[in-house]
């Protein structure tokens, strides 16, 4: 087995693809829809068939457009799908790499279910024309863009990647071009009642997942990717440290013999010839005694 041949070495060329990315659910959301205006571009009669409004709902029986009509843009013009892919990225980032992607699917789930259901309830209401079609993700794209604000409201952003204005600013301007459109009664109503609707999805999920009520909060920043955290091993703490007693050996005290300078000249004889180190317990007792009455006499 060679160098580059472990097994650990080859771990992250065995990782799948979106594993490896750093925002897996906007690249994957930005490709589906890409690719989708793609095939629309060659087959421009699936507008009708992906598209919701409550003929196609009602009427026509067309169930899956509640899934499809917010990943197929019109192909008259490219501004749409830039725009709105380009809304999800630089605020969805932000909310991806706190969330996660699941938090992302949360909020594109909000949008989505809310932007229908106001297309629907106005529709059978009388209130908007039974005409009006959902068709792109701009509602997605509004509650991303609020959601993302929401982290800092006061933070500067580019208004039309251009001009930089304080965040609430933007979405006050966003909102109120919709509901210009939405008091207007044109045909685009519907589609701006979905993206007004898209915003208080996007403000209302935020509330949500940033409380954590459903799954605990990321914190990255990054993306906070896992990290086994660093802790000093202090051994079992429910057991009590056993310490094993040993007694203390006082020595006998050594009373001085009568011949005290006989004893003295012995001792520091035996030094002289073998070393201190070769003293009995007896005799450091005896250099000891006379040492501190050395010290007592005047």
């Amino acid at each position: 087995m060679g160098l580059y041949d472990r097994d650990y070495s080859r771990y992250d060329q065995e990782r799948p693809f979106l594993a490896s990315v750093t925002y897996p659910f906007i690249v994957g959301v930005t490709v589906l829809c890409v690719v989708f205006f793609i095939i629309s571009l060659f087959q421009r009669s699936i507008t009708g068939f992906v598209e919701l409004s409550w003929m196609h709902l009602v009427q026509d029986n067309r169930f899956w457009t509640l899934l499809t009509h917010p990943f197929f843009h019109p192909t008259n013009s490219p501004f749409p799908i830039v725009f709105n892919l380009l809304v999800f990225y630089f605020f969805g980032k932000e909310l991806e790499d706190r969330f996660g992607w699941q938090g992302m699917l949360a909020i594109t789930l909000c949008a989505m279910v809310a932007g229908a259901l106001g297309l629907l309830a106005g529709s059978a209401a009388g209130w908007l024309s039974r005409g009006d079609a959902l068709l792109g993700m701009s509602g997605v794209a509004n509650a991303v863009l609020v959601a993302g604000v929401l982290l800092d409201p006061r933070r500067s952003r580019l208004l039309f990647f251009v001009l930089p204005v304080p965040g609430w600013a933007i979405v006050a301007f966003s909102l109120l071009m919709d509901l210009m459109r939405v008091s207007s009664g044109d045909v685009g109503a519907g589609q701006a009642a979905a993206d007004i609707l898209g915003m208080a999805a996007g403000a209302g999920s935020f509330q949500v997942l940033s409380r954590g009520w459903y799954w605990p909060r990321r914190r990255v920043l990054s993306r906070q990717r896992a990290k086994p955290r660093l802790a000093v091993y202090r051994g079992e703490e429910d057991q009590p440290m056993v310490v094993p007693f040993r007694p203390r050996v006082v020595p006998a005290e050594t009373s001085l013999p009568d011949n005290l300078n006989l004893e003295l000249d012995r001792i520091l004889e035996k030094i002289s010839q073998q070393g201190i180190g070769k003293l009995s317990d007896s005799e450091r007792q005896v250099l000891l005694k006379a040492s501190e009455s050395l010290k007592k006499r005047p």
